[in-house]
């Protein structure tokens, strides 16, 4: 969301003028101006946010051009909008200026008086045996305290390996091997030559 960056440069000379350190924060959509970590003002759109706080809040709404800061919807109390018509004169814009910057430093200074919450006294009674005596643990940390049961552990039985049953090679068979029948040689036959004949002259 824009807002006015001339009413931004107004804002910024009169507070270094004034000597007020502040910072610039983006909030609420426009530009914020923090004192001492307040929030002090604010610019949206071209209106300025003061900070009044919640006992100046219906004195400041009966000032001239301010109105009730609506932003969400809902008027909150302690922060109203100033128009650009009640800005246009120095002394318009530095009565808004330090209305809110007087507003931051209450704010501020409330902050750091506040004390520190003080830790709840404890409701138990004091022990009648005096500070030496130790009070009884309860029945939680008792059981807490307890000695683990310890669960032995079962030592398992070993196994007996079994044995591989070893199969007998079977003995291959040995077939004789067939002598071979041997033939006699015919012994051949010898035809005796016939003795020729002579014939007597």
């Amino acid at each position: 969301m824009a807002y006015d960056e001339k009413l931004e440069s107004k804002v910024r000379a009169f507070l270094e003028g004034e000597g007020v350190a502040y910072e610039l924060k983006r909030m609420f959509g426009g530009l914020c101006f923090l004192v001492h970590g307040k929030m002090a003002l604010g610019i949206v759109r071209d209106d300025l946010m003061v900070r009044v706080g919640a006992d100046g809040y219906d004195e400041a709404l009966e000032l001239p051009h301010a109105r009730e800061m609506d932003f969400t919807g809902k008027p909150l109390k302690g922060m109203v909008y100033v128009a650009p018509a009640g800005l246009g004169q120095h002394a318009g814009l530095a009565r808004w200026v330090r209305m809110g910057v007087a507003c931051a430093a209450r704010e501020a200074t409330r902050s750091r008086s506040k004390p520190a919450k003080a830790r709840p006294a404890s409701s138990e009674p004091a022990s009648k045996a005096g500070p030496a005596s130790k009070a009884r643990p309860s029945k939680a940390e008792r059981s807490s305290k307890a000695t683990p049961k310890t669960h032995a552990k079962a030592t398992p039985k070993p196994r007996a390996k079994a044995t591989p049953k070893t199969h007998a090679k079977a003995t291959p068979k040995t077939h004789a091997k067939a002598t071979p029948k041997t033939h006699a040689k015919a012994t051949p036959k010898t035809h005796a030559k016939a003795t020729p004949k002579t014939h007597a002259k």
